[in-house]
């Protein structure tokens, strides 16, 4: 994969220079927010950071407002990426208003999903869980079934955080009915860890066992033995305690 990434970035490095050959602003902006995509994908945050910011320069310049929103989108995932939560809010709230007007919902969900993200790591709770909310709502009206999983499993983590556990659970397990329709295998490792944990501290045993075997199991094929090794230290505990 990260092969195919670099082939496609020489490719378009290729093509912004026949852009800016012919004087193609706008193919140049493009290419730039793809660039910068690719790097975000591949962690690469100082050259998605590098084409993004200066794709959003060249789109204010041309007064292109879907392309300006676009690179600060790639913007804040790259400041994500160094820790820099605060500025990476600034970017993702600049490009909010253009996400709105556009026809796609899925990159404002995806917007929403992530400014949930910062502004969780920004110790604003409120906040996030308002623009969690959004996200569930405009996900499940445009029936974009993955990103409600993801707002699903956020706002479970924040109301578990917040000792709610009655609402962290039933988003939990909607996000896990969902994880399961799509055979999304992350999700469902995920979630099933997050439910297992939540019924072995509410003693309901045998389903906790059920729930963090499968996590473990889960994890284990999708080579993240660190994560197995979290499910399997709560079996050991509950086997334990609870002779199973």
């Amino acid at each position: 994969m990260i092969a195919v990434r670099r082939i496609q970035t020489i490719a378009l490095r290729v093509d912004i220079a026949r852009a800016t050959a012919l004087g193609e602003d706008d193919a140049i902006v493009e290419d730039m927010i793809e660039i910068s995509r690719l790097a975000n994908d591949e962690e690469r945050w100082p050259d998605a950071q590098s084409y993004s910011r200066e794709a959003e320069q060249k789109a204010k310049t041309l007064g292109n407002a879907s392309l300006r929103a676009r690179a600060n989108f790639q913007l804040g995932l790259a400041l994500i990426g160094i820790g820099d939560y605060a500025e990476a809010l600034a970017q993702f709230e600049s490009a909010l208003s253009e996400l709105r007007r556009s026809h796609d919902s899925r990159p404002l969900v995806a917007g929403l999903i992530n400014m949930g993200l910062v502004n969780d790591r920004l110790g604003r709770p409120r906040e996030a869980e308002a623009v969690w909310q959004e996200a569930v709502t405009v996900a499940q009206s445009s029936g974009d079934r993955s990103r409600l999983c993801m707002a699903l499993i956020d706002l479970g983590s924040l109301y578990f955080g917040e000792r709610q556990y009655g609402a962290a659970s039933e988003h939990w397990s909607r996000a896990l009915s969902l994880a399961r329709e799509l055979k999304d295998t992350v999700r469902t490792a995920k979630v099933t860890y997050c439910l297992g944990a939540m019924a072995l501290r509410e003693n309901r045993f045998t389903q906790a066992e059920q729930l963090l075997t499968e996590s473990r199991t889960l994890h284990q094929q999708l080579g993240r033995p660190d994560l197995a090794s979290l499910a399997e230290e709560q079996l050991v505990s509950l086997r334990k305690d609870h002779a199973f």
